[in-house]
């Protein structure tokens, strides 16, 4: 169906701001008093809609070029990609209220972000890079005009800095909590037959790879705050990693 109006429809026009730029100092730019000023006196059926495309039509012959009135058209293609666009933004804006109720962002500034096509998850991958120097430098980007592609303001990037340090450390912890689990738990070597067969044994030591990653993780443990603060974002719904994958992913990891 879209193809199908793509392919029969080139665009779409306003004709109000388009005649008004045409013909300025009319008394009254409604449809039906430009009808009757430039097409004809008798008038239309204004309560008809087939009068009103008709007469509209008759209008736009009348007091634009075409050529000219081109030239303001939206194509149909690029009001698909607007519409496209906006529905994703929307989307985005619905993720970045996770960080409204922890007072990272306000709402308005959540929906700023998320109208730039930026993701939380860009957010974070910016600050896992380069800290708060990749958030300035993600949202303080200037645009074509020469403004922020969303603030500038020290305070914002402060508190969403803040919050991805608090998310991150969480994280570690987590992950390292699930290591230690894992160093605790029999591992499974692997050799390699001559028939070229893959055999798992069951074993009671950890490999020194296994050992090196887990000991320097296990270093790492945050204090116990930190965890309690991990168990009571977990139990407001904060999306945080779940600590069943963390396992699985370092277990295959080591």
């Amino acid at each position: 169906m879209v193809q199908d109006l793509l392919s029969a429809v080139a665009g779409f026009i306003d004709t109000l701001p388009a005649i008004r730029n045409a013909h300025p100092g009319c008394v009254s730019y409604t449809q039906e008093h430009l009808f009757r000023q430039f097409v004809g006196t008798q008038g239309y059926d204004a309560h008809n809609a087939i009068g009103d495309v008709n007469a509209l039509s008759e209008l736009y012959d009348k007091c634009l070029d075409s050529d000219k009135a081109f030239t303001l058209c939206v194509t149909s293609q690029s009001s698909f990609d607007v519409h496209a666009y906006n529905l994703r933004c929307k989307k985005l804006a619905e993720e970045m209220k996770a960080c409204i109720p922890v007072k990272a962002l306000s709402n308005g500034m959540a929906k700023k972000i998320a109208s730039s096509g930026l993701s939380l998850a860009d957010l974070r991958v910016s600050f896992r890079r380069n800290g708060a120097a990749g958030l300035r430098a993600l949202l303080a980007e200037p645009d074509t005009t020469g403004r922020p592609r969303v603030t500038k303001s020290a305070p914002t990037l402060a508190k969403l800095a803040g919050h991805f340090a608090e998310t991150e450390a969480i994280r570690q912890a987590t992950s390292a909590t699930q290591c230690e689990d894992i160093s605790a738990t029999p591992s499974a070597t692997v050799s390699a037959a001559p028939s070229s067969t893959v055999t798992a044994t069951p074993s009671a030591t950890v490999s020194a790879a296994t050992s090196f990653t887990v000991s320097a993780v296990a270093s790492a443990l945050l204090p116990p705050a930190t965890l309690a603060l991990y168990r009571r974002r977990k139990a407001e719904g904060y999306d945080l990693p779940d600590p069943a994958y963390m396992k699985w992913l370092r277990s295959v990891q080591t």
